[in-house]
Parts: C-alpha cells; structure tokens; sequence
C-alpha cells in the first residue's frame, strides 16, 4: 500500500509515527514536507531535519521536489492530509481518490457574532463541499468530530487519531521500583508557560500541599513569557517543593518522567492534543490532565488509568493529586493501567498497523475493522462533558 503524508516541516513528535509508516508499508511511504525546520529550538529539531529521512520530499527547495511531491500524492492509495494548500489535493478529489483530513479541533475559541460568518465559509470550502467525495477525517483529538458536527461534516467518516511520540518499551516492576525508593511523591509538570498551558494551577496546587503539610516535589520543565512571572511567584511564596527548571530536550523530559510519579496536565481548550500525557504514560506516570484538551478524553478514563479534571476547578485538580498521594497502591495501578493504554493502542506501531486496516477496508468497501483506539469510530464528545463531583 503507497501511503503520503502531507504537513509541515517533519519533527520528533511526527517522526516516530512516519518511520513506522515506511516500516509497514516495506518503503511504499513519503512525507511532504511543506516547510522548511524554522531551528529556533535546535537543542530539540535541527534545521535540517527534513534531511534526514529518505522518504521526505522537500517542494520548497524547487520544481523538481515539487514535481515528485505530486507525483506520489496522485499515486498513492490513500493520503493524509496535515498543513497544506488545497492544490495538493485538488486532483484527488476530482478523481475522487482516498484522502484523511489530519486535524485538531476545529474551534479552540467559541462561537462569536464577529467569527461565525468566517467559520462557515471556511466550513464550505475545506469540508462541505467534498462531502460526497472519499474525503474523511483523523480527529487529532477528542473535540474534533463534535466541531466538524456543527456544520454536518464527515459524519460516519470520522475516526479517532492524535499523536504518537516514540513508544519506550519499559521494565515495568523495575521501573516502578526506582519510583518508589524516594522519599516523597515526585510530580511533574512539562509544557510551555504560556496561558493556555495554565502554569499558574500547578503553583495553586503546591501552596494547597503545603497547607496540607504533605511532602511532595515538582519539577516544571519549560519555556515561555510566563516563565519569570511564575519563578517570580515560588521565590514569593516560599515554595522550596517547586523547581522550574527552564527547556530541557526531548530525551531529558523523557527521563525526568521516568523518575517521577505523577504528572499533570493542565492545558484548556486552546490545547489540541497535548504529548506529554502519551510521555507520562509511557514513563508509569500517574496522569491528571485537565478535560478541556484534546488528548485528555482519549486516552484517560477516569479513575481507571488516570484522573480527569475540570480545568476551571482548581478544587479538582487538588482533590485528584492529593488523592494520588495519600494512596501509593492506588497511584501504582493507575500508572499500570496508563502504561499499558500507551503499549496497547497509543503507540506509532500500533496506529500505523490500524491506519492500514481502516483505509484497507474503505478501499474494498468493507466495515471498519478498527473498535477501540486509533482509527476507531470517533465518538461525539461535547465541550464541558465533564463534571468532577
């Protein structure tokens, strides 16, 4: 099966799910890359990294990249389609040949007077107007098919999706071990400090274990404007538990996580997806991620394999962690039970395996195959659905 994916400049986030892509499909794989890697963060993406894959081809570079990108777009089987103009699929729809929109939600900020006119001729022109073609969509979280819903797009073609950093295979009892040869809870929070990543809650939360006189630590990894602000705020507050630690690459967060035994996740709704849960779950984190983000009510189901909490409630994150805290054995065997959500369906092997067997059964007309995780049915899950009591 001949398989293009279209987006960006590649990165390690993608990288793990495209050299999966190749793995299977025995080299019948390319990812377009539209950008160029900006290398403002190098220590995590080199500038060049478009170049060290064989199966990326690069169309900025000229009419000969250009001319290939087209090329294996129009003969591929199927094509996902990430950041892209719509020329590289116009052809296809007129052919009306197997295409996957790549998307997150669709509507971060609600509805207002002054955006809806713009939202429904965006709504035509992306989506409407390719109903009838084998247009269908990877919901690159769980707030996406309920958005394309508002206008009546995709329905019965929408199937769960995200992303799928690289999967650690872990020595679970050992690891486990290591975690618990300390002397308090280590927590950890990773993501960039900028409002809609909501800092500022995980501060909330270790004056309230303060109060509480539980021992605990956290680890903030991260950059961004409000960085100095929340530095500003610990040094204030006396908070001894907290250390922001600034940027740290890929393979370090990896590590850090591995050390720790909560994480916490406290993105809104401007959050598509959000990785690190996928990261925190491979490590045997315990993971409370707020309900508002993409990511969250797909691979957490609460109680069971993580916490969900309402991102508006403080309270509820603060009940959650102290919960995880107070009871060892239950904060084990939900860090079990996370792991093995991420090394049974959330992992680059698995959704490539799934991606071939849903557009298998699409090109051969067949049902879906796929019943639980990626490339499953996406359900309707609404704005606000969670209610912590």
């Amino acid at each position: 099966m001949k398989i293009v994916f279209i987006s960006n400049a590649l990165d390690h986030i993608q990288m793990p799910l495209c050299d999966e892509f190749y793995l299977q499909t025995e080299g019948n794989f390319h990812y377009v890359a539209m950008t160029q890697s900006s290398g403002i963060r190098s220590d995590i993406t080199p500038a060049d990294i478009n170049r060290t894959k064989a199966y990326v081809i690069r169309p900025y570079e000229g009419k000969e990249q250009e001319q290939a990108a087209k090329k294996v777009i129009h003969e591929a089987d199927a094509v996902i389609l990430g950041t892209a103009p719509e020329e590289y699929i116009a052809d296809r729809m007129q052919e009306n040949k197997l295409t996957f929109r790549y998307m997150e939600r669709l509507y971060k900020t609600p509805f207002t007077l002054s955006n809806t006119p713009r939202r429904i001729v965006s709504a035509f022109l992306h989506h409407s107007r390719y109903q009838k073609k084998e247009l269908h969509l990877l919901c690159a979280g769980a707030y996406a098919a309920c958005d394309h819903e508002i206008f009546g797009n995709y329905r019965n073609k929408r199937y769960v999706w995200g992303y799928f950093p690289a999967f650690r295979e872990q020595n679970v009892e050992e690891l486990l071990t290591r975690k618990k040869n300390k002397n308090i809870v280590e927590i950890i929070w990773v993501g960039r400090f900028v409002g809609l990543k909501h800092p500022e809650q995980v501060i909330c939360l270790a004056e309230y274990l303060k109060k509480c006189k539980i021992h605990f630590h956290i680890n903030m990894i991260g950059y961004g404007e409000m960085l100095e602000e929340c530095k500003n705020i610990v040094r204030r507050e006396g908070l001894l538990e907290v250390d922001i630690l600034g940027s740290k690459r890929p393979s370090e967060v990896r590590d850090y996580m591995d050390k720790a035994d909560i994480l916490l996740f406290t993105s809104d709704r401007e959050e598509g997806w959000g990785a690190v849960v996928n990261e925190g779950m491979n490590s045997l984190c315990a993971v409370v991620a707020s309900a508002a983000a993409g990511v969250s009510s797909y691979l957490v189901h609460d109680g069971e394999n993580g916490f969900l909490y309402d991102c508006k409630n403080q309270d509820s994150l603060n009940r959650k962690v102290k919960k995880l805290i107070m009871n060892e054995q239950f904060r084990v065997q939900i860090a079990k039970r996370g792991y093995q959500t991420v090394r049974d369906f959330w992992n680059p092997k698995n959704a490539v395996a799934s991606f071939i067997k849903l557009t298998t059964s699409i090109l051969q007309q067949q049902q879906n195959p796929v019943k639980e995780g990626p490339c499953s049915p996406a359900p309707m899950i609404k704005d606000g659905w969670f209610r912590d009591e």
